[in-house]
């Protein structure tokens, strides 16, 4: 993953954000089917999405 990270070059911030946002949309409702367990649910744990 790394080295296809360093083909890409620099990466605008907007494309970022929105990439990482549709990850944690697709890891939401992985988790919420039961596919994934995601960190955390403790009181002192906090998710950011």
């Amino acid at each position: 993953m790394e080295k296809d990270v360093g083909a890409h070059g620099s990466v605008p911030k907007r494309a970022v954000d929105d990439n990482r946002s549709s990850v944690m949309d697709i890891a939401k409702s992985l988790s919420t089917s039961g596919e994934l367990v995601l960190p955390g649910g403790g009181e002192e744990d906090e998710l950011m999405y």
